[in-house]
């Protein structure tokens, strides 16, 4: 087991039913294949999983990316903001309240100042504090669940890379096709702290050996709380499935409820020679 858990997709925790189609073929958002008549990872246990023990730590710190795409008139005034990657929509308000106080330095195309597109690349770092769970239950994957469609997007600076194009110029320049990126150079940030309600629901592979080897999040609204779950679950304990007295790895759907709160702090906002939109 790795000190943190494997962000994984449905495509890699089931290689079985991906050999065909390989993980290429696999839309984002939509299911694998047609659902079989019985799920061919339930598990086939005499006892379930129990959880043994939980940690939750406090002071934990990770950075996450959030991709944003602003339209810039000509004179620096931002006219439009897309959060076209946004981690935490849960402090949406907040960040559309920051933007609103944000300047740019024009953008520029042969010499003169156009209304141009910027991609702006936002680095976030995040202080979670200990949250209090209010409800974790583990239950087996039954023959009668259907497999889930997972959280499959990525949240790191890999995402960039095929990150899908802006469809709608609205009759401003794409970044890529400015001499002069449209540069923040006031970056107000209001969008410092949540705390409140927190719902998630993972599938996860409880080994013979009772640790969480396997970690698919299907149900979470805001992704920056997934490298601090996937870190919490790598340290619990499980008593693993038996079947016939002997321990078995199994799948299991992980429903967490709670409160937590957590700082965040804009530590960077740089734009990107890139043209991004919403996903299709």
């Amino acid at each position: 087991m790795h000190r943190s858990l494997p962000w994984i997709f449905l495509a890699g925790a089931f290689p079985a039913l991906c050999a065909a189609e390989g993980p290429a073929a696999v839309p984002a958002g939509q299911p694998l294949l047609p659902l079989p008549e019985a799920n061919p990872i339930a598990c086939d246990a005499d006892t379930p999983a129990a959880i043994v023990t939980r940690d939750f730590a406090s002071g934990t710190t990770v950075t996450i990316p959030e991709y944003v795409a602003i339209r810039v008139a000509a004179t620096g005034v931002i006219e439009e903001v897309l959060l076209v990657h946004d981690p935490i929509p849960s402090l949406e308000p907040q960040q559309r309240a920051s933007f609103q106080k944000w300047e740019f330095m024009p953008p520029k195309k042969g010499g003169a100042a156009v209304a141009g597109w910027a991609t702006v690349e936002l680095d976030l770092k995040v202080d979670y504090s200990k949250p209090q769970i209010t409800r974790a239950a583990l239950t087996p994957v039954t023959a009668q669940e259907p497999l889930p469609v997972p959280l499959a997007e990525r949240w790191d600076q890999t995402w960039i890379t095929a990150a899908p194009p802006l469809a709608d110029l609205k009759g401003a320049e794409s970044a890529e096709a400015l001499d002069q990126a449209a540069h923040p150079k006031k970056t107000k940030w209001y969008a410092d702290r949540y705390k409140g309600p927190i719902a998630a629901k993972f599938w996860v592979r409880v080994s013979e050996a009772g640790r969480a080897t396997q970690l698919v999040a299907v149900d979470l609204k805001d992704a920056v709380l997934l490298p601090y779950l996937e870190r919490a679950i790598a340290r619990w304990t499980f008593t693993p499935a038996r079947r016939q007295g002997q321990a078995v790895a199994c799948w299991n759907v992980l429903d967490l409820a709670g409160t937590i709160s957590y700082d965040v702090d804009l530590t960077k906002a740089a734009s990107i020679r890139k043209s991004v939109g919403f996903a299709p």
